[in-house]
């Protein structure tokens, strides 16, 4: 009976594995969009959180971001991070540029960050969403 359990146990956890790198590999399902174009993917889970709750995190981050300041490419910032670089746009933080997104992407933490904050700072700008007056 208990060998049954951790047998079933170990088959759940596989399974679930196995969804989350297929979901991984489909490069939309961790896309991070601004104006209908995508400014960077997330690939892997950091933190406990899975790949669908970062980019959720970050979209709410870019939300707010809006809500906060009038977005221009001078507020757009690559920051130091704890060994890794962040994006911030003013004082919000939006992502952090971690070790294993920036070596899946031939290159470091810090030239990853400013990547990503390049297309940020091309495409924010541009596109406001309507979330009412700011406060």
């Amino acid at each position: 009976m208990r060998a049954g359990l951790v047998a079933f146990l170990i088959l759940t956890f596989v399974s679930i594995f196995e969804v989350d790198m297929a979901r991984a590999q489909d490069l939309n399902f961790g896309a991070i969009y601004v104006c209908n174009e995508i400014v960077l993917r997330i690939r892997f889970p950091a933190d406990s959180q899975s790949i669908l709750q970062r980019r959720q995190i970050v979209n709410e981050r870019i939300i707010e971001a809006y809500r906060k300041q009038q977005i221009t490419p001078s507020n757009i910032q690559v920051r130091p991070a704890g060994g890794e670089w962040a994006i911030y746009v003013g004082s919000q933080l939006i992502i952090t540029a971690d070790r294993e997104h920036a070596r899946t992407n031939g290159t470091t933490p810090r030239l990853l960050a400013e990547t990503w904050a390049a297309k940020l700072r091309e495409l924010m700008p541009k596109c406001r969403p309507d979330m009412g007056p700011r406060p």
